[in-house]
């Protein structure tokens, strides 16, 4: 195998390694409860109690969820606009 092609392939293998790598890193798991439920355009914004990270899903539904209620969220942290934010994999009500 010539050089270049030896070179090329361990670029991809190494880029799809470190893919990879910030895919799992940033996967987090918070509980809490839903201090405020906001619906938008495509998007719901939930605030916690015990977390000021704000709580992003990107769906154009109406969830059962209310104030008050308990909620376990696996998700992936973010910045937007220098703000820290999740982003909601799954969301589960207690």
């Amino acid at each position: 195998m010539n050089p270049q092609k030896s070179l090329f392939i361990a670029t991809i293998i190494g880029i799809l390694i470190l893919l990879a790598i910030s895919q799992f890193s940033s996967q987090i798991t918070i509980q809490g409860k839903i201090q405020s439920i906001k619906y938008g355009n495509n998007k719901i914004t939930i605030k916690l109690n015990n977390t000021p990270e704000q709580i992003i899903i990107f769906e154009n539904k109406i969830l059962p969820l209310k104030s008050g209620d308990q909620v376990h969220i696996e998700g992936k942290q973010d910045t937007y606009k220098n703000q820290s934010q999740i982003i909601v994999d799954k969301i589960v009500r207690n």
